[in-house]
């Protein structure tokens, strides 16, 4: 019997999926390892992309469980010779690890006290989401995407609507296994991606994005400006979502159509009683944290200046979550009749999913190996993307290769590569060759580049993987799927949409 991470249950045997992804990935590791290198390939390009095909065919079948995948992997990186121990087990102590440890202690905060069922409830009771589990997962998946005008990261917001919507499903006996509710909390993630995209603080490789677009084009992306393409975008990246996931997939929504019937709803909020301190405490924290994180952005954008570098400088996501985290251990509340502090270490130890570290850490130092000019990869994109387009073809191919192969290659690759080393590339053919509007075409780039769906090499997918509720292989089937059609909408959609109202710059 499968586990839901992957792997198999203590007695058991792999499945006959599980062996042809196990043999593949061996075989396909052992291949480019024996071969010579293939220009513009490298010898270390070759090992590099050894592992990647490994690593991608495990991920994909669990022949060992997820986590394991991730470690196993990251090693492999220093057995041959990839990357230096220090620098592959340097990936462990990455920014984003102790900013999960610290916020699934917040997270752990809202599940422990009720307050997130109850903010779950309260949504449930909506007049027009009662009884509706469509129109319950569309009102919970537009809150979640459109945080991210607000919230400075789609990892925040992936912690803080998965351990809402988790605390729901348990409090009305949905459990792990549960098809609907394991789509929930994959398109939850889903939802916090789109999401970072709308304002051009939600990602780094944005704000990147514009400054070369300007440098190479002259023209400067106002931050409104950018926002309200982004939510254009998002808005149709949403639809697309909720077309896939509604018409594509015959999920069963009896239980939790049954678990939103006004009559249970009401029940389980009267059962919940007034709202106690220890539910307080939680959500002040977890409010707290948030305006932290946003906080730095908010000043660089409107201020500026010393103070700006200062916050920035000392207030990081990680130190802020561990911080904040650190507090919730001596703070005396009541929580369930008994006074105690709103958080204990154990509870703490608990509430951290330790093998995200892992899975965190083998993402990031995969995107940054095949990143690697020395590997020869990023070469062989901008000769086969170059080549295409200078081989004719018309305005829209040239966005077409800059947007869909972009937000697949994103799968695998970082963003902040794509961004610095597919744009310049993009733009420059664009100008040189009088084909389609740089700049428009620009911003549907670096919208693709920063969209991932498929895989967990990205905090927001991680997190949705391990929480053991989402199955791998559906996850990575409905990703690619999603990755492909937004791509193609950000090309004909958006793309048409925004040349319209963006002049060409005068070159």
């Amino acid at each position: 019997m499968v586990s839901e991470v992957g792997g198999v249950s203590e007695g058991t045997r792999l499945s006959p999926v599980q062996w042809v992804g196990l043999v593949l990935g061996i075989a396909l590791f052992i291949l480019f390892l024996l071969l010579p290198p293939i220009a513009p390939l490298t010898p270390l390009g070759m090992k590099s992309v050894a592992v990647f095909f490994l690593f991608i065919c495990w991920l994909a079948t669990t022949p060992m469980p997820l986590y394991v995948v991730a470690f196993f992997c990251l090693a492999l990186f220093v057995i041959t010779g990839v990357l230096g121990a220090d620098k592959a087990f340097g990936y462990l102590g990455y920014w984003v690890v102790p900013f999960l440890i610290g916020a699934f202690a917040l997270g752990g905060n809202l599940q422990r006290t009720g307050i997130a069922r109850r903010l779950a409830l309260r949504v449930c009771s909506l007049p027009f989401v009662q009884g509706r589990p469509w129109v319950f997962f569309t009102v919970f998946l537009l809150t979640t995407g459109l945080s991210g005008l607000f919230l400075p990261s789609p990892t925040v917001s992936a912690v803080v609507f998965t351990s809402v919507l988790i605390s729901f499903f348990t409090s009305i006996g949905i459990e792990k296994g549960d098809r609907f509710a394991g789509l929930l909390v994959l398109a939850t993630a889903w939802a916090a991606v789109m999401g970072a995209r709308i304002a051009p603080w939600g990602a780094a490789g944005t704000l990147v994005g514009i400054g070369i677009t300007q440098q190479v084009t002259g023209y400067q992306i106002g931050l409104f400006e950018w926002t309200i393409y982004g939510l254009v975008s998002f808005f149709i990246n949403f639809a697309i979502m909720m077309l896939v996931s509604r018409f594509l997939l015959k999920l069963p929504t009896e239980r939790l159509a049954a678990a939103l019937r006004p009559e249970f709803i009401q029940q389980e909020r009267d059962k919940l009683g007034p709202i106690t301190s220890g539910e307080k405490a939680a959500l002040f924290y977890m409010g707290l944290a948030i305006v932290l994180w946003f906080t730095p952005e908010l000043v660089s954008i409107t201020i500026g200046g010393p103070i700006a570098e200062w916050m920035k400088a000392s207030l990081p996501w990680g130190a802020v979550a561990l911080v904040v985290a650190a507090l919730c251990t001596m703070t005396p509340v009541t929580i369930g009749g008994k006074r105690r502090m709103l958080l204990t270490w154990q509870e703490w130890v608990q509430a951290m999913e330790w093998g995200l570290i892992g899975l965190v850490a083998a993402g990031i130092a995969l995107g940054d190996i095949m990143s690697n000019e020395a590997t020869g990869i990023p070469t062989l994109f901008m000769n086969t993307v170059g080549g295409l387009v200078q081989g004719g073809g018309g305005e829209y191919l040239l966005v077409f290769l800059m947007t869909v192969p972009g937000i697949w290659l994103t799968e695998p690759l970082s963003n902040m590569a794509l961004i610095t080393i597919l744009l310049p590339l993009g733009l420059t053919l664009s100008i040189t060759s009088g084909i389609a509007n740089p700049v428009a075409m620009a911003i549907v780039a670096i919208m693709a580049y920063s969209q991932s769906y498929a895989l967990p090499l990205s905090p927001p997918l991680a997190i949705a993987f391990g929480t053991g509720w989402v199955r791998p292989g559906d996850a990575m089937k409905l990703g690619f799927l999603i990755d492909t059609v937004i791509g193609l909408a950000l090309c004909f959609l958006v793309y048409t949409f925004m040349k319209l109202f963006i002049p060409l710059p005068p070159f």
